[in-house]
């Protein structure tokens, strides 16, 4: 995708592993903001609060980002966090043209 975009994460994490997810995300924001990639924020749903998205913004090249944050995500091995079979989904949205 060309452009500036915004990359979403998001994912269930397991009710006994809050404070574990929470210091990987931590390292993970670290981790790419030594790389010079945006500080990423994390977000948690109001009425679902195991279901967390991280945002990144902007972002120049969204395959690029997402690729380096998914394999840190494995480095950071966040699949012991996550709700049995649960994956990190990312998606890359980028503003709409105006309406006519």
């Amino acid at each position: 995708m060309s452009g500036t975009g915004r990359l979403f994460v998001y994912y269930r994490i397991r009710d006994d592993a809050t404070t574990e997810a929470a210091r990987r995300v931590a390292a993970l924001f670290d981790a790419l903001a030594a790389e010079g990639l945006p500080l990423g924020r994390l977000l948690r749903r109001r009425d679902e609060a195991l279901l967390w998205m991280e945002v990144y913004e902007p972002v120049l090249d969204c395959g690029w980002a997402a690729e380096r944050i998914e394999a840190l995500a494995g480095h950071f091995r966040f699949a012991e966090v996550l709700m049995p079979g649960g994956i990190r989904k990312v998606e890359c949205f980028e503003d709409a043209p105006p309406c006519a």
